[in-house]
C-alpha cells in the first residue's frame, strides 16, 4: 500500500493579549465549570442506585395491646400479733400468697429485725405441709420458688427452755417479706417485673402459767383458806373475819342485788390474793381483773346505790370471770419452772436436772434463796425436795422412793415440781411457779437403793417370787394362815403414811381414806402370833371403796409376811385345811384441811399455794 502524504499547514502565530477583565471572568467560569461537574458527577454515581416507596394501611377492629402485669397478696398483713412466748413455748401462724396475674417466682425471708428477743427465737417454715426450713429466726431465707397457688406457709416460733432469765420482758419485731419476679422470658430473678408484700409481727417474752379461778362456794367452804386473804374490802366495807366472808358468800345474803355483787366481788378478790392474777386482762373486756374490781367497789361506795340494773350487769361481769376455769396469766416478775414442766418420765433412782428461771423478784437474784416441793397429786399435797438452794437455776435431784423420812410417797402419775424463791433480806415468798402438767416417776428397781428396795418389797411395790405355804390345823391352833402374793401396783395407788408436817407442805390437802392400825381384832392370827403395821393413807378418789380395800388387803399381806414370816408357818397337821386371810374394816373419808400460810411466809411450813395447777409466778401480795 502507498504512503498518504498529508499536507500539513502550521498555523499561523498571533499574539494575544490578555486583559485583566478578561482573566477574572475566566476564573468564574471554572468555577462555574466546576460546580456543575460535581453535581454531574453525584448524579451520574446514584443512577445505579433507584429508590421507590410504596405505601398501604390496612385497618383491624377492636384489638388491644397490652404489657403484662406481676401482682400477689397476701392473706394478711400480720401473722404473730402482740404475741407473749415464755421460755419453752411455741407459737404457731399461718398466711397464704395468692396470685392476682402472671404467674411469678419468689423468696421470703425475715427482715427489720428489732429487738434483743430477736437472737434467740427459732422458726420452723413450712410450704403447703412440706417442711422447708429450720434455724434461727433472723437467718431464714428461702426461694425463689414459683408460685403454685394458692401457697399455703406454716411458721413455728419458739422460744427455747434454756433461755435465760434476762430475756424476760424483752421484745422482737420483724417482718416477713414476699419478693416476687416474672418468669416470662426467662429473665434472672428480680429483673422483669416485680412486685413484694409483707406481713408484720410482734413477739414479747414474758414468764406465763395456767392460773385457776375459784367459785364463790370454794370460798365459802374453805374458810381455813379463805382466812389466809383476808382482810378484803368491798366499797367501803371491810370483811376481815372468816365469819362475815361466810355470811357474804352464802346463799342467805343474796337477797338484794347488792349483796349478789359483793358476794362475787369478794370472791374475785380472793382469787386475785391467791393466784397472783390481778393483771390478767379477760378476752370480754379491756380492763385487768384488779381495774374491774375497782370498778365494783366504786359502785358500792356510791349514795345512793346505782339503779339495780348497774348493779347486776356487774355481778353478771363477776360472776362469769369466778367461773372461769382457767386462765393464762404472764409477767415480768417472777419464777418459771422449766424442767420438768409436763409429760416427762423420770425414773425412780435416777438423776435429773430441776431448771427454773426467775426475773424481777423484788431482790437482787443473789440474795434470793430457793424451795423446791414435790407433788404426787397435780399440785393438792406436798413433799419438800430442797431447802435455801442457791437461786442458779438448776438443782440437780436423784428421785427417791420416798421424801420427808419416808413418809410422802414419789411414784406416781400425777407428778408436779413447784420452786419457790425467797428474798433473804425480809424472808418474804418473792415468786414461785410450778410444772404446767404432769409428769411420771415410775420405779426401776434396779436403780433403788438396799433401803428402798427393802421397802417397796415390804409395801407390795415390787413383785416378787413367793410360795404358797399351807398350814394343817393341829390339835393346839385351829386356824392357819396362807402366804399371799405381795400385788404389784401402779404408781399412785398406794400412798406411803403422811406426816402432819408433810400434809402442810402444800395447802389445802386431798381428801385421804386412812386405814387404821391392825389390831388384834383384825389382824391375821396364827396361834398367839398378832401383827400390826403402821397407818397406810391413800388418795380417796381411787375409786369404788371395794376396790380400795381389795388393794390393801394384798399390801397387808405382803407386809405381814415380809415382817413377820414365822406368821404364816405352823405345825402341819394331817387332815384338814382351812384358809383365813385379813379383813379390812371400812375406813371414813377424812378431810385434811389446808396450812394457813404464816403473813411472814416462812415457806419451811408451805409452799405459797394450794392446789393450784400451775404456779403464780407473781410477787406476793
Amino acid at each position: 500500500m502507498g504512503k498518504i502524504f498529508y499536507d500539513i499547514i502550521p498555523p499561523k502565530a498571533v499574539n494575544v493579549k490578555i486583559k485583566p477583565n478578561n482573566f477574572k471572568n475566566s476564573i468564574a467560569k471554572i468555577a462555574v465549570f466546576g460546580l456543575i461537574a460535581a453535581l454531574s458527577w453525584a448524579g451520574i454515581s446514584s443512577i445505579h442506585r433507584t429508590a421507590a416507596y410504596f405505601n398501604d394501611v390496612e385497618e383491624s377492629q377492636n384489638d388491644s395491646f397490652v404489657a403484662g402485669t406481676l401482682d400477689f397478696e397476701l392473706s394478711s398483713n400480720q401473722i404473730f400479733s402482740n404475741l407473749v412466748l415464755g421460755p419453752g413455748e411455741s407459737a404457731t401462724g399461718t398466711i397464704s400468697v395468692i396470685n392476682l396475674d402472671n404467674v411469678p417466682q419468689y423468696k421470703v425471708k425475715s427482715d427489720s429485725l428489732s429487738g434483743e428477743l430477736c437472737d434467740y427465737l427459732n422458726l420452723e417454715a413450712s410450704l403447703d405441709g412440706i417442711a422447708e426450713y429450720s434455724g434461727k429466726l433472723k437467718d431464714f431465707d428461702f426461694g425463689p420458688t414459683i408460685f403454685q397457688g394458692p401457697d399455703d406457709w406454716f411458721f413455728t416460733l419458739t422460744l427455747p427452755a434454756s433461755t435465760t432469765g434476762d430475756v424476760i420482758g424483752k421484745s422482737c419485731n420483724f417482718n416477713f417479706v414476699f419478693y416476687g419476679s416474672q418468669i416470662k422470658n426467662n429473665l434472672p430473678f428480680g429483673q422483669g417485673f416485680t412486685d413484694t408484700e409483707d406481713a408484720n409481727s410482734s413477739i414479747k417474752s414474758l414468764m406465763c402459767f395456767d392460773s385457776e379461778i375459784r367459785s364463790k362456794g370454794y370460798w365459802k367452804n374453805h374458810l381455813n383458806v379463805t382466812q389466809t386473804y383476808l382482810p378484803q374490802m368491798l366499797g367501803n366495807e371491810i370483811v376481815d373475819s372468816t365469819s362475815s366472808a361466810y355470811r357474804i358468800l352464802g346463799a342467805d345474803y343474796d337477797l338484794s342485788m347488792i349483796n349478789k355483787l359483793k358476794g362475787q366481788l369478794l370472791t374475785l378478790k380472793l382469787n386475785i390474793a391467791d393466784f397472783g392474777i390481778g393483771d390478767y386482762i379477760p378476752t370480754s373486756s379491756a380492763n385487768s381483773l384488779s381495774q374491774i374490781a375497782d370498778q365494783a367497789d366504786d359502785l358500792l361506795k356510791q349514795n345512793p346505790a346505782p339503779d339495780n340494773s348497774i348493779l347486776e350487769e356487774m355481778k353478771d361481769l363477776l360472776d362469769g370471770l369466778n367461773n372461769d376455769l382457767k386462765i393464762k396469766v404472764c409477767t415480768e416478775t417472777g419464777v418459771k419452772v422449766l424442767i420438768p414442766n409436763g409429760g416427762e418420765k423420770w425414773w425412780i433412782g435416777e438423776s435429773y436436772d430441776l431448771t427454773w428461771i426467775t426475773k424481777n423478784l423484788g431482790c437482787p437474784d443473789d440474795l434470793a434463796y430457793i424451795d423446791i416441793w414435790y407433788s404426787n397429786d397435780s399440785g393438792s399435797t406436798w413433799g419438800k425436795v430442797a431447802s435455801s438452794t442457791e437461786n442458779d437455776g438448776v438443782y440437780n435431784w436423784r428421785a427417791p422412793l420416798f421424801l420427808e423420812n419416808n413418809t410422802y410417797y414419789i411414784p406416781s402419775e400425777k407428778a408436779r415440781i413447784k420452786v419457790v424463791a425467797v428474798c433473804s433480806e425480809n424472808m418474804m415468798v418473792a415468786g414461785w411457779d410450778m410444772s404446767d402438767y404432769d409428769f411420771c416417776p415410775p420405779i426401776n428397781k434396779d436403780l433403788l437403793t438396799p433401803e428402798e428396795l427393802e421397802l417397796a418389797k415390804a409395801l407390795g411395790l415390787i413383785q416378787e417370787e413367793t410360795t404358797t405355804q399351807e398350814s394343817i390345823v393341829t390339835e393346839e391352833q385351829d386356824i392357819e394362815t396362807t402366804s399371799t402374793e405381795p400385788a404389784v401396783l401402779d404408781v399412785g395407788s398406794v400412798s406411803a403414811p403422811v406426816s402432819e408436817e408433810t400434809a402442810s407442805g402444800g395447802g389445802n390437802q386431798s381428801p385421804v381414806t386412812e386405814i387404821p392400825a391392825v389390831t388384834q381384832e383384825n389382824s391375821i392370827n396364827a396361834g398367839q402370833t398378832s401383827t400390826s403395821i403402821e397407818e397406810i393413807s391413800a388418795p380417796a378418789d381411787q375409786g369404788i371403796i371395794e376396790t380400795i380395800n381389795n388393794i390393801i388387803e394384798n399390801v397387808v399381806n405382803g407386809i405381814i409376811e415380809a415382817i413377820n414370816p414365822e406368821a404364816t408357818t405352823t405345825e402341819p397337821a394331817k387332815n384338814s385345811t382351812t384358809t383365813e386371810t385379813a379383813t379390812i374394816e371400812q375406813v371414813p373419808v377424812v378431810e385434811q384441811q389446808p396450812t394457813v400460810i404464816p403473813e411472814n411466809n416462812q415457806t419451811d411450813q408451805a409452799p405459797p399455794s394450794d392446789n393450784s395447777s400451775s404456779g403464780g409466778g407473781v410477787i406476793g401480795e
